[in-house]
């Protein structure tokens, strides 16, 4: 046997032993989503529940190195509902896609409905991702759908003195990202409101910032990226979102890192 056959078979044994590797931490990462999607309900009986990647039926895929995170993931949940076993959560989430990518991007798509009183609800979806920055921009865009349950009264109000929707770093609610600021009504002025005929449906606006881009300056990020939604839901009516948040590296400060690892890189030869 000669050198090229041990070469080719120390190469297949290396690539072996990392797919074996790489498996059972794909098979986990799943467990990075934890936090995917808390859901509050506010006022008298009301609390917090927290749903995970698993409780939402999703995948994860590839892998950024050096972070011990996975590339992607996504949650197709279309046709689907959850309701509460806990009858003071009077909520159901369905028809959930959310996905993303963890260098950061968060994309989600859902449809709530209120099953009980006129109430306050705040749903945040996050993500854990690599550490960015000193500094980074920042876009985001939302929209969706108000849906009268067939009385023709209620619909959907922000809930004092927050936005619709806000883009979160590490929590931190980033209030150059805020959408559809109070106070904002759907289907009118004032809260409730009244619809055209029972049963109407009535779009949320489609609104951007720092899109394309993004172009909004923001801070470092440390662990996690997300979405915060608020606001009052009239009972028994529905509504349906889609919203997008994106965070990268401000430009200069991608550069300077760059220079400076390459220069690191260069003194470390010199020695």
């Amino acid at each position: 046997m000669g050198r090229g056959f041990e070469v080719r078979y120390a190469r297949g044994l290396l690539a072996v032993l990392a797919a074996l590797l790489w498996l059972p931490a794909s098979a986990s990462a799943i467990g990075v989503l934890d936090n995917l999607l808390t859901i509050t309900q506010e006022g008298p009986g009301g609390g917090s529940m927290t749903l995970t990647g698993a409780d939402l039926g999703c995948s994860v895929s590839g892998g950024e190195e050096g972070t011990g995170l996975p590339k992607n993931f996504s949650c197709n949940g279309l046709g689907q509902t959850f309701q509460p076993a806990n009858p003071d959560f009077e909520w159901e989430i369905s028809d959930w896609n959310l996905s993303g990518e963890f260098d950061p991007m968060l994309n989600i798509g859902f449809g709530f409905k209120n099953t009980g009183a006129t109430a306050t609800f705040t749903i945040v979806s996050s993500i854990p991702v690599a550490p960015l920055g000193p500094t980074s921009l920042m876009g985001g865009s939302t929209g969706g759908s108000v849906t009268d349950d067939g009385n023709g009264v209620g619909g959907l109000g922000t809930a004092t003195p927050d936005p619709f929707y806000v883009g979160l770093i590490d929590g931190a609610p980033q209030a150059a990202t805020a959408l559809l600021p109070d106070p904002t009504n759907i289907p009118g002025a004032g809260f409730p409101g009244t619809f055209a005929f029972g049963g109407q449906t009535v779009n949320i606006p489609a609104v951007s910032v720092g899109l394309p881009g993004p172009t909004i300056p923001g801070p470092a990020v440390a662990a996690s990226i997300g979405i915060r939604h608020r606001f009052q839901l009239a009972t028994q009516d529905s509504v349906g979102v889609s919203s997008f948040f994106q965070v990268v590296p401000e430009p200069g400060t991608a550069s300077l890192v760059a220079l400076g690892v390459t220069g690191l890189a260069l003194l470390r030869r010199r020695s």
